[in-house]
């Protein structure tokens, strides 16, 4: 008993040195998720629930994010190293919601211009006929490419204007095969 009490007495100093060193600024994790909040005005104790359970020998941190719902818990002899641990993996789930965010974003942005440009239904999100067509198209700029090959005037070009117009449309850059290996001009 006297040996488990003193090993005890040392988990508790290392455990009292890692709060100091946490109390310094060294969970650099939970800095960075302030400052994330921050960004988009909100604080830690707002968007998180936490529950910290300091048992005799294993400390458990518990961290809910109340927006996303998501939980993640830790277990350490350390109180400290258990909240570490905690806030890394929400750091990491933070980061990896705000790319999703900005794929959403830019999925939102281009079905906006298919809209606008009438190549796409909004009510049902089926294609129209310029969207059909730009789809068939593989180049840098399939909607341009569908624009051009679809205009009206294009009816009006001789054999040889329309050879050029085809041609000024063609550039290193847009030409591309299915497999996306480039093509080269002669």
């Amino acid at each position: 008993r006297a040996k488990l009490s003193a090993i005890q007495g040392e988990l508790r100093a290392l455990e009292d040195a890692d709060l100091h060193r946490e109390d310094a600024g060294i969970d650099e994790s939970y800095g960075e998720i302030k400052a994330w909040l921050g960004q988009g005005g909100q604080k830690f104790a707002e968007r998180f629930r936490v529950e910290e359970v300091k048992g005799e020998l294993v400390s458990r941190y518990l961290i809910e994010d109340r927006m996303t719902s998501a939980v993640i818990e830790g277990e350490d002899v350390s109180l400290p190293r258990a909240r570490r641990s905690c806030h890394e993996r929400m750091l990491g789930l933070l980061k990896n919601s705000e790319a999703y965010e900005r794929v959403v974003k830019e999925f939102d942005a281009r079905v906006r211009v298919l809209c606008e440009m009438d190549a796409l239904d909004a009510a049902s999100m089926e294609l129209k006929p310029l969207g059909r067509v730009a789809a068939q198209l593989k180049a840098e700029n399939e909607l341009w490419f569908a624009i051009c090959a679809t205009s009206p005037e294009i009816y009006m070009l001789s054999s040889k204007e329309l050879a050029g117009f085809m041609c000024a449309l063609i550039t290193r850059e847009s030409l591309r095969l299915h497999n996306h290996v480039e093509c080269t001009l002669p």
